[in-house]
C-alpha cells in the first residue's frame, strides 16, 4: 500500500507553461535570441534553467548564469502567478489526506518559488514538506531529491512510496531510487516518456485508483 505520495509540480499538479514560456523569452530576448518554436520553448518546463540554457541554447556558463538572472526577474516578480490548477488536482489532494497518506512535493522549482505556487493556488496545506534544489544547484536530477526523503523520513519499506509526475525526470528518478511512479499523460510529457512507470494514468481523478 502507498502511504507517501511525491508530487512533481508543473504538469502534474499545476498548468505553468504561460508564465514559465513567457520568462524564458524574455531571458532570451535579453541574450540576443529571438525564439518562437513553441517545442524548444517546452523545454523550460521540467528541468533546470541551466541545463535548458546550455544544453538547448549551447550558452557558456557566464551567459546561463546571466540568463536565468534575466528569467527570474520577470518570473519571480509577476509570471510565477501565471498558473492554474488542472481539474481535480484538490478533490486528489483531499482523497489522499483523508485516506491517512502522506503528502510531500518534489520539484526542480526552487523552494521559495514552489512554495509561492502552492500557496497561491491554496493547496499548500496538502503538503507537508517540498524537496527542491537550491537556488545554485543546476541538476534536474530528481533522484537526489527523492533519495533526501528517503533518508530524511528513514523509508524501509520503498514499495511504500510513489512518484507522481508528467515527465521522464520523474519516472527515472523513481526508478532510480526503486519506489514505484504514477505517470500522468495529461500533463507536458507523453506516453513515450512515460513508458518506464509503473502504470500511466490519464487524469487526476485516476491516480488515486493507482495508490
Amino acid at each position: 500500500m502507498i502511504k507517501y505520495c511525491l508530487f512533481d509540480l508543473d504538469g502534474t499538479l499545476v498548468k505553468s507553461e504561460t508564465g514559465i514560456i513567457r520568462s524564458a523569452m524574455y531571458a532570451l530576448d535579453n541574450m540576443g535570441i529571438k525564439e518562437y518554436d513553441m517545442d524548444k520553448l517546452k523545454h523550460f518546463i521540467g528541468p533546470s534553467l541551466y541545463d535548458t540554457f546550455a544544453h538547448v541554447y549551447g550558452m557558456s556558463e557566464e551567459d546561463v548564469n546571466r540568463a536565468i538572472e534575466l528569467y527570474r526577474e520577470v518570473y519571480e516578480d509577476k509570471n510565477i502567478y501565471e498558473v492554474s490548477l488542472y481539474d481535480g488536482v484538490v478533490e486528489l489532494l483531499e482523497m489522499i489526506r483523508r485516506s491517512g497518506r502522506r503528502i510531500f512535493l518534489v520539484t526542480s522549482k526552487p523552494y521559495n518559488m514552489a512554495y509561492r505556487v502552492l500557496s497561491y493556488l491554496g493547496i499548500d496545506i496538502y503538503f507537508e514538506d517540498i524537496y527542491s534544489p537550491e537556488l545554485t544547484d543546476h541538476t534536474s536530477d530528481k533522484s537526489q531529491l527523492i533519495a533526501r526523503f528517503l533518508e530524511e523520513m528513514q523509508i524501509g519499506d520503498l514499495s511504500s512510496v510513489a512518484m507522481i509526475g508528467d515527465k521522464i525526470y520523474d519516472i527515472s528518478a523513481a526508478n532510480a531510487c526503486g519506489i514505484k511512479s504514477i505517470g500522468v499523460s495529461y500533463g507536458y510529457g507523453d506516453r513515450t516518456e512515460l513508458a518506464g512507470a509503473t502504470c500511466v494514468v490519464d487524469s487526476p481523478e485516476e491516480v488515486y485508483r493507482r495508490l
